[in-house]
């Protein structure tokens, strides 16, 4: 046990929490302490997102920041048993989001700021097929 906390406490703090998320969870499956694939984490997922959503309605804001915790955690784990680098995915995504909100900008005539929330998703939607048909023309130019 005391060997098992040592290995642990070797992952610094001052990392990113997702990747010291990760790097905790590679720990504890260095010792054994992990589930055997991907699939079989997933439903911690789901488990997590639900506790989330509940102390969301009707927890304290401790609770619920707990809970989020706990569900970006369980996500972390899938996405290491997966052999996929959470930090690169969110990266990926936060570039998808600077894409589609700078096509919005471009639509809108740089003037999102007096818009409806109705309006906004509107061009979000616009922004996301036009990323969607660009990438199926790209896919086609190299199939």
């Amino acid at each position: 046990n005391e060997t098992f906390v040592s290995v642990l406490r070797d992952v610094p703090r001052s990392m990113g929490a997702m990747m010291r998320a990760y790097k905790l969870q590679k720990k504890a499956a260095a010792v054994g302490f992990d589930w055997n694939d991907a699939n079989a984490a997933f439903p911690k997922v789901e488990e997590e997102l639900a506790e989330w959503k509940e102390e969301l309605e009707n927890g304290t804001k401790d609770a619920m920041e707990g809970e989020a915790g706990d569900l970006l955690f369980a996500v972390i784990n899938v996405l290491r048993l997966k052999k996929t680098n959470p930090e690169l995915c969110l990266n990926k995504t936060c570039e998808k989001f600077i894409e589609r909100l700078a096509l919005m900008e471009k639509y809108a005539e740089n003037e999102l700021a007096g818009l409806t929330l109705s309006e906004l998703n509107g061009l979000w939607e616009r922004a996301k097929r036009e990323k969607a048909d660009e990438i199926g023309k790209n896919a086609e130019k190299i199939g």
